[in-house]
C-alpha cells in the first residue's frame, strides 16, 4: 500500500493531475458556500454550478471524461506494476473429455513452485473472459494462453520464460 502522500502525488502528477489539483491551484475562489473552507471547485464543476447552461454541462462532461480516461491509464500503470503471481490458471469445465488427462500431466510437470488454479466457468467468468478462453483445457501462465491438451515439455517450457 503506498503512503498517502505519494499516493496524492501520484494522482496530482501532471500526466494525471486525475484531482485537476492545477486547475483549482490556479483557478480564484469561486462564489458560493462550498464544502470546506478555502476550497475551489474545478473550473468545469464551478462554472455549471454558477451557470447551468447546456454548454457548461457538455464542458463538465467532457472534463468527466477526460478524468476517466487519465484515471483508467493510471489504473493500467498501477496494474502492470504489480507484481505477477506466480501461478497456473488452468481453465477447465466438468465434462471435458481432455480434463483428467490435462490435470495428470499438470501433477507431474515441473511448475518451479507455481500453484495450480483451476477455473471452471461458474468460479471466475471475467478471467475467462481476459484470457479468451473459448476451448477447454487452456493453460495460462504469465499471461499468455496455451490452448488444447498441453505435454509436460511444453507447459514447463512456457513457465522457464
Amino acid at each position: 500500500m503506498l503512503p498517502l502522500m505519494l499516493l496524492a502525488q501520484f494522482f496530482e502528477a501532471p500526466a494525471v493531475d486525475f484531482w485537476d489539483a492545477r486547475a483549482r491551484k490556479a483557478a480564484p475562489d469561486a462564489a458560493g458556500d462550498w464544502s470546506e473552507p478555502g476550497h475551489t471547485p474545478p473550473p468545469a464543476v464551478a462554472r455549471l454550478l454558477e451557470k447551468p447552461t447546456r454548454e457548461n454541462a457538455l464542458a463538465y462532461l467532457r472534463w468527466q471524461e477526460e478524468r476517466l480516461a487519465r484515471l483508467q491509464a493510471a489504473l493500467r500503470a498501477i496494474e502492470e506494476a504489480r507484481p505477477k503471481e506466480k501461478e497456473v490458471l488452468y481453465f477447465a469445465q466438468e465434462k471435458c473429455a481432455y480434463g483428467a488427462e490435462q490435470e495428470r500431466v499438470l501433477a507431474q510437470s515441473n511448475l518451479g513452485g507455481r500453484a495450480v488454479r483451476r477455473l471452471t466457468p461458474a468460479d471466475a467468468p471475467e478471467l475467462w473472459a481476459k484470457h479468451g478462453v473459448t476451448a477447454t483445457p487452456t493453460l495460462v501462465i504469465d499471461g499468455r494462453a496455451l490452448r488444447g491438451l498441453q505435454t509436460r515439455e511444453r507447459i514447463e517450457k512456457e513457465v522457464r520464460k
